[in-house]
């Protein structure tokens, strides 16, 4: 049985894009201070006309992000150089792992002119069409950067360059998240008049045990590497069981996105939860901001149902 998982959203395009290697040692540029003074007055209006964007497109307006920011003068900085940003998956990621931004979604944009920011914004949208980074509905946060290229040594380089970062940070579920899937749990039986499930120690370490197992040899499975499944992890935290049932997930962000994926679920999550049979419940969670491995999921929940054993 497998639970809903997250997919790792990159919004990029083409002229949006960052190699790790220009971009991992920033660099220091001089600016003067009547540029300064363009650039302050620039990159707030750069979010407004984005932000009006967004609201023509019912979108909840972007949040200034300082670490966003600094990514965006690096890629600037970058530019002015004469760098060129040819692709921006693996270098943006990286970046925002050195600044330590945990994301559920990252894009970003750059230009090299001297529109207007109102041009440009509606240039780069109709680039990207519905799918452009600048109106995605899941992005929460910007940091953009305007440098004068007054001073660059490259050759005919326009005068103004424009770097947008766009991204989602990713956050852990609310600290009472075993007290709201227990809730939600006992809600959704007894909508079927069967009994409330009781919180139980043995079962909590046991979930524990299987979330935090998942996200350290990334897999997704009932049975571990080493062909341990629900009822030897739950022996092995000592529960004396005569029934034991296991719903996993990964990539919900919330108790009630976990609760509900299960519910919808058609291999056999919402039957456990159903099972007239099971009285007690353990839940374990954990959440990886930066998760190494292949699954990539960040959120890892398992949940194991019990009936303990008769004296």
């Amino acid at each position: 049985m497998t639970g809903q998982r997250i997919i790792r959203e990159i919004a990029c395009s083409t002229r949006a894009i960052i190699l790790m290697a220009l971009l991992i040692a920033p660099l220091l540029i001089s600016i003067p201070d009547p540029a300064r003074a363009q650039t302050d007055e620039k990159e707030p209006r750069l979010i407004e006309v984005i932000n009006r964007a967004r609201a023509e497109r019912n979108r909840d307006p972007l949040r200034y992000e300082p670490r966003l920011t600094q990514i965006a003068r690096q890629m600037a900085q970058a530019l002015y150089q004469g760098q060129k940003l040819d692709s921006l998956t693996d270098g943006l990621e990286a970046l925002l792992r050195e600044k330590g931004y945990p994301y559920t979604l990252y894009g970003g944009r750059y230009a090299i002119n001297s529109d207007s920011a109102e041009r440009m914004v509606a240039e780069w949208l109709e680039d990207g069409g519905q799918q452009s980074i600048l109106t995605n509905k899941t992005a929460t946060e910007i940091g953009v950067a305007y440098l004068s290229s007054e001073g660059s040594l490259v050759p005919d380089i326009e005068p103004g360059i424009w770097t947008v970062v766009i991204a989602a940070p990713a956050r852990p579920a609310d600290s009472d998240w075993a007290q709201q899937i227990l809730q939600l749990v006992n809600q959704f039986r007894a909508t079927y008049q069967l009994p409330p499930l009781q919180p139980n120690a043995f079962l909590n370490r046991a979930g524990m045990a299987q979330a935090r197992d998942m996200l350290a040899r990334d897999f997704f499975s009932h049975t571990n590497p080493d062909n341990v499944g629900p009822g030897e992890r739950a022996t092995r935290a000592g529960y004396k069981w005569s029934l034991v049932l296991e719903n996993i997930a990964a990539g919900q962000s919330t108790p009630r996105d976990v609760v509900n994926a299960w519910i919808a679920s058609k291999e056999g999550h919402r039957e456990a939860m159903l099972n007239p049979d099971v009285t007690e419940l353990g839940i374990g969670y954990v959440f990886a901001p930066f998760d190494p491995g292949r699954i990539k999921s960040l959120h890892y929940w398992a949940m194991t149902l019990g009936k303990p054993r008769n004296p």
